[in-house]
């Protein structure tokens, strides 16, 4: 190589180090600066994140390019005494390759090698910190006894162990078998003859020998995949008859080694290929064969129970049965949701950014309303927060705003208004603050640009200092990668408006238990560990653990350390509001839909797909809800109600077996309140205008009385606007409505007496007001004048129908 090659190859490596590895250092260093505006725990846990998947993936390239180069130079030294041929016109001539070029080619094909084999070693980072640290649930799996912690801790991390192993092994032997090919060492002699050169017979019967011990380990570990399997339909006789040919198929690997090593050494082919042979059909057997002999067992109440357990564990679900119910209406007639308060944060051109449900303190009472977020992009930008009370209406049906303390000089009463606020979902890039990363000279700035990949940090910044991750979502995420965080939520804790993210660990490998959708894959089990809050002005952000973490979010906290409090510090505020997440109820619906629990499905042939709607218990916490129906009539099997309480997650399940539910199906009621005569004059009116007519989500009541239901009707007028155009009401079988909540629940009261006769029965009439008589009674004996009123108005309904 003459001198100006070798100084335009040392100009490539430099160009290389400064274009990767410089800019992996900018950014390592940026990031610090970033996490330490947060607080110090924060700067030292990204640090020392970012160094460990360094030092994997150096650490990885580094064994696997030895490992590589190795093989290449013992290739090399093969090379050496095999003389390369030559013809020359009608003389055939033999030269050896230079050793000076075999190493150079042996070492930079091994590094190149190395390099693409351990790529990317920086993902290991969280099994194997996680299996460092361990899990301890102190549940054992029927099959094997281990504790739960090992299959959701260690089995990931020896997963891994063994996929690098196969990996290195396997491109190991694939590439020497190349480089033997290239060179004549491998060479075929006759129609059905290889001969190999003795040095090479020697490498790579070495390496066949490794790859059977690869295999017995990964032997080893198949009764632990089962385990952490679907092997329900199994008896313990049957699990334990796969488990043990999986142990003889490890013992057959390390034999197939050992006679491995033997051909290596002696040149017996035929021992070689009966190892081999054996091998295959054994792997064969045991994978299809065994498993169809292996006894299947039904599923009794035991197995039942032990099923059902594990999905406790690993998807929360800890049903609770519904308590008896104080009064027969709700205490709050949920009305709104996401969807149609969207429609009130679309008004001035606004972008709707979040809507969560509360329990607001307006007077030194809780006011169940929804905060609901609102930006403005007309610069500066503006973050509207308006509060709408919920279970109200005004007289037209709109929504009732919660007033704030002082009225903001914008064009309507908001909650309150943040000028170019920090924190939004979607949130920009970067953006100059006060206080954020310092940024203020040019070197710096330059720094922060190349690390961002944010030219526009180049100019210099209105303020002092720059600030990025301006999604809630990304922001924690960039904190603590290993969980899975869903969208922001809003809340307001003290004064402050603030966005709350929970962050949920997703289990793979949870023994028993319902695998069910996650996004776009199949797991095993997801569980709420974290919770983070980004205060939208300041972008102050802090990481609390959850009151729904199990032992696997305990050990993540030890191992984050301090940058995680413990879930005893929660402030009240955000414990008492702390909502429960959509994502993780829907994933345990689909864990209800299963055999294990069959609680029903979602889908109706004879009526519209449920989905979960929001809905409140009692006055003051919000939930979720959902009704499962049995599939083939579409009558309702099961009520699911998801909130928490004091932090703590509660999922109630209402049975129809066990609770009464109406004969009715939630089709067939919401098909009797469409085509109630007052519905269809207003449907026709407000279409008549223009204006679009929805039916949201229908709520039950809570507690063990499941068949009271209401629905309601929105009118979206052109403008965005939406009205409550119609509520409809159900007690039992009879169905009703109207245009405001009292009307409403009064009418079917009315209903319950007189629904198809022209003269009310004196019986009914009596009986009803017999009901209606004792409601109101428990409802003043406990002093709820709340539903004393409710009740007392539907008597006079029943025994006044007309006024009279």
């Amino acid at each position: 190589m003459t001198p100006r090659s070798r100084r335009l190859l040392g100009a490539i490596i430099a160009a290389f180090a400064l274009l990767f590895i410089g800019r992996w250092t900018v950014g390592l260093v940026a990031e610090r600066w970033w996490a330490a505006t947060l607080s110090p725990s924060a700067a030292a846990f990204v640090t020392g994140w970012q160094l460990l998947g360094l030092a994997l993936d150096v650490g990885a390239i580094v064994v696997a390019s030895a490992w590589f180069v190795l093989h290449a130079l013992l290739v090399a030294r093969t090379i050496a005494s095999v003389q390369v041929a030559h013809r020359l016109g009608n003389l055939q001539l033999r030269e050896a390759v230079p050793t000076r070029f075999l190493l150079i080619g042996a070492i930079a094909a091994g590094t190149l090698l190395g390099l693409i084999a351990a790529s990317g070693a920086h993902a290991w980072r969280e099994p194997i910190v996680l299996a460092w640290q361990g899990a301890h649930y102190d549940v054992v799996d029927p099959l094997l006894h281990d504790d739960l912690g090992v299959f959701t801790a260690q089995l990931p991390a020896w997963d891994l162990a063994i996929r690098f192993l196969v990996l290195v092994v396997v491109l190991g032997l694939g590439f020497c078998v190349a480089l033997y090919g290239g060179i004549g060492a491998i060479r075929r002699t006759g129609r059905y003859t290889i001969t190999l050169h003795p040095d090479a017979q020697r490498h790579l019967g070495g390496l066949l020998a490794g790859f059977a011990l690869v295999i017995a380990l990964g032997y080893l570990l198949a009764p632990y995949h089962l385990a952490a399997s679907d092997y329900r339909s199994l008896t313990m006789n049957g699990a334990t008859l796969i488990t043990r040919g999986a142990q003889v198929m490890a013992g057959v690997a390390v034999a197939t080694s050992f006679l491995t090593v033997v051909w290596s050494l002696r040149g017996k082919v035929t021992v070689l290929a009966a190892a081999w042979i054996v091998l295959g059909v054994g792997s064969a057997i045991q994978r299809f064969l065994v498993p169809a002999l292996a006894e299947q067992a039904p599923v009794d109440g035991e197995r039942l129970a032990m099923m059902r357990r594990f999905d406790r564990l690993a998807w929360g679900i800890h049903p609770e049965p519904p308590s008896p119910a104080s009064d027969t209406l709700p205490g709050v007639t949920a009305i709104w949701d996401r969807s149609v308060l969207d429609r009130v944060a679309e008004q001035d051109g606004s972008v709707p950014e979040a809507a969560t449900a509360v329990a607001m303190v307006d007077s030194g009472r809780q006011i169940p309303a929804w905060l609901v977020a609102s930006y403005a992009p007309d610069p500066p930008g503006r973050l509207d927060i308006v509060a709408v009370a919920d279970g109200m209406t005004t007289g037209t049906g709109e929504p009732i705003l919660v007033q704030p303390p002082q009225l903001d000089a914008t064009s309507r009463p908001v909650w309150r208004s943040l000028a170019n606020p920090r924190i939004r979902p979607g949130g920009p890039g970067w953006m100059p603050v006060r206080d954020g990363v310092e940024a203020g000279g040019p070197l710096r700035r330059l720094l922060l640009a190349w690390a961002r990949q944010e030219p526009g940090m180049l100019r210099d910044p209105e303020q002092a200092a720059v600030d990025w991750h301006l999604d809630p979502t990304e922001r924690a995420s960039a904190i603590l990668p290993m969980f899975s965080w869903l969208p922001a939520d809003l809340l307001v804790i003290g004064d402050r408006p603030v966005w709350v993210v929970q962050g949920t660990a997703v289990l793979d490998r949870v023994p028993m238990a319902t695998r069910a959708h996650w996004g776009d894959v199949r797991v095993s089990g997801v569980v709420p560990e974290v919770i983070c809050t980004v205060d939208v002005a300041s972008g102050q952000t802090h990481f609390y653990l959850d009151p729904a973490a199990d032992s696997l979010g305990a050990s993540w906290a030890r191992i984050i350390g301090g940058t995680v409090a413990p879930a005893a510090t929660l402030p009240a505020d955000l414990r008492r509001g702390l909502p429960y997440p959509p994502e993780w109820f829907d994933a345990q619906i689909a864990v209800l839909e299963g055999l294990t629990w069959n609680a029903g499905q979602r889908e109706t042939p004879s009526g519209p797909p449920a989905t979960q709607v929001p809905t409140w218990i009692g006055a003051a916490t919000p939930a979720r809800q959902i009704a499962l129906a049995e599939p083939s009539r579409g009558t309702v099997t099961s009520i699911v109600t998801a909130y928490r309480t004091d932090g703590v997650p509660v999922l109630r399940i209402a049975s129809a077996e066990s609770d009464g539910f109406p004969a009715n199906s939630r089709g067939e009621i919401s098909r009797r309140w469409s085509r109630s005569p007052e519905v269809l004059h207003l449907r026709d009116s407000v279409t008549a205008a223009g204006d679009s007519v929805i039916w949201r989500g229908m709520r039950w009541m809570g507690g063990r009385d499941p068949e009271t239901a209401w629905q309601p009707l929105f009118a979206i007028s052109r403008h965005g606007t939406p009205t409550l155009l119609w509520l409809g009401t159900a007690i039992a079988d009879h169905v009703a409505g109207g245009r405001n909540v009292p009307t409403a629940w009064a009418a079917v009261g009315r209903a319950g007496v007189d629904t198809t006769a022209r003269a009310p029965d004196a019986t009914a009439v009596l009986d009803a007001a017999r009901v209606w008589m004792r409601r109101a009674d428990s409802a003043f004996q406990r002093g709820d004048l709340t539903a004393f009123g409710r009740a007392f108005e539907a008597l006079r309904s029943v025994l006044m129908p007309h006024g009279r």
